[in-house]
């Protein structure tokens, strides 16, 4: 955790290095499944869909690539200045929440569970294909990093804004300032909204992973698990962070698995 509460980005990958394998689906006799754990994936894929929307958020996406156009056109003749090296700066914040892929991995997550739950309805279906624990939990890893990476780049943007607003000042490159000015003032409110989207779908997440048969990957033993539940929090100049609530962690591998000790076939 960072000193102001915020989400540390070491604690929100798990220290993880990324070169972790895709999680494959698992198929399970449809008569040994719990009816509490379909019960339970059908509720919470609902609020999985209206996370995997929400954070496909075409606005944000475009101001991104808008704003590392301008790095790039400008990058001959503005390199070696300071407002430049902000805006770098920025586009590597961009890049690196890209990367994470938080988005994809909550819309996999919601296809591969509603499509096992029109599965599950089909008359005589003896098997069922789900989605693993373990792409719950690659989905949630990646939520709680891209809100310690999307208020790094928000952070980033404030700092171009200050830096152009210098060549504004005096009149040079009125048209590239002002246009990365007004980008870049556009992605850090964007940044704001979507730390906020980032903590629903975790929470969206949390929730459907105890309803996911093995294997996943929070072992016990293996480090601290993430937070069982997330809430924004505000800070006094009108950023927010995601921060625990409370104490709680997600339920470890060991105590889901026995729910599930028949089923996988």
């Amino acid at each position: 955790m960072t000193r102001d509460g915020g989400a540390d980005a070491s604690t929100a990958t798990g220290n993880d290095d990324g070169r972790r394998e895709r999680a494959l689906p698992v198929t399970c006799a449809h008569a040994d499944v719990p009816k509490a754990a379909l019960e339970a994936l059908d509720v919470s894929s609902r609020a999985l869909d209206v996370a995997s929307l929400a954070l496909a958020r075409r606005v944000f996406s475009k101001e991104l690539t808008l704003l590392d156009a301008m790095r790039r056109k400008s990058h001959a003749q503005h390199r070696a200045s300071k407002h430049h090296g902000m805006l770098s700066d920025a586009c590597k914040r961009a890049r690196d929440l890209r990367a994470l892929g938080a988005a994809r991995a909550v819309q996999a997550l919601a296809r591969d569970a509603n499509e096992c739950l029109r599965a599950s309805r089909v008359y005589g279906c003896v098997s069922l294909t789900m989605p693993a624990r373990a792409s719950a939990d690659d989905a949630m890893r990646a939520l709680y990093a891209s809100c310690v990476v999307c208020d790094e780049l928000r952070a980033a943007c404030e700092r171009v804004v200050e830096a152009f607003a210098g060549q504004l000042g005096r009149g040079y490159f009125m048209s590239l300032s002002l246009t990365a000015t007004a980008c870049a003032s556009r992605v850090r409110c964007e940044c704001v909204r979507m730390i906020g989207e980032y903590i629903k779908a975790y929470n969206a997440v949390g929730r459907i992973r105890s309803a996911l048969p093995p294997p996943g990957r929070f072992q016990k033993g293996a480090g601290p698990p993430p937070p069982a539940e997330l809430r924004v929090r505000e800070r006094a100049d009108g950023s927010a962070c995601a921060v625990p609530v409370g104490d709680d962690v997600v339920s470890v591998d060991d105590d889901l698995d026995a729910v599930w000790s028949g089923c996988v076939m």
